[in-house]
């Protein structure tokens, strides 16, 4: 239900006792009044078979429509057992015209392994999106992204582009 604006999840997937399965505990608020939706989730996975995977998230998220803007903003916390953690964090802008719209974003992420910094990564990314109606959208995307071994300097570099048709039935 929506009370006033909040509303929350709750989500719990039982393990099956075999190798690779995860016994799963999740819960999301969510906070959505007129042009600004803000949201708060929290997941912990269980391994039955092999504890140094358990691993437990935690996402920030915020959007807020100007009018001639949307601005969104995701701060991710990823913590596993055997000593890794995740933080991430992103930003971005879409610009709605008629039928088209725009967007830019951009991402940082950083893992450590029991309190030291292994790996550093960011991307860059655009897209268009145009409505050929209420329920199909053509698209389109690019992304330009880098992880760096802190160790060693290397640096592997991925760009992806994306085309295609969303239907919502």
């Amino acid at each position: 239900p929506n009370l006033s604006g909040f509303s929350a999840g709750l989500t719990y997937a039982m393990d099956e006792k075999v190798a690779k399965a995860a016994e799963i505990t999740a819960i999301g608020v969510r906070y959505n009044a007129g042009a600004l939706a803000v949201g708060l989730g929290y997941q912990d996975e269980s391994f039955y078979q092999d504890p140094t995977s358990d691993r437990k998230y935690t996402a920030l998220t915020a959007t807020y429509d100007f009018g001639v803007v949307r601005a969104s903003a995701l701060v991710h916390n990823a913590k596993q057992a055997n000593g890794l953690k995740d933080n991430d964090f992103g930003i971005g802008l879409s610009v709605p015209m008629g039928n088209l719209d725009f967007s830019v974003g951009y991402g940082s992420s950083e893992t450590k392994r029991n309190g030291v910094k292994t790996l550093d990564g960011s991307a860059f990314s655009l897209g268009v999106t145009y409505a050929m109606s209420k329920r199909t959208k053509l698209y389109g995307g690019f992304v330009d992204g880098e992880v760096k071994t802190v160790a060693t300097g290397a640096k592997k570099e991925t760009r992806l582009y994306s085309v295609g048709v969303r239907h919502d039935f």
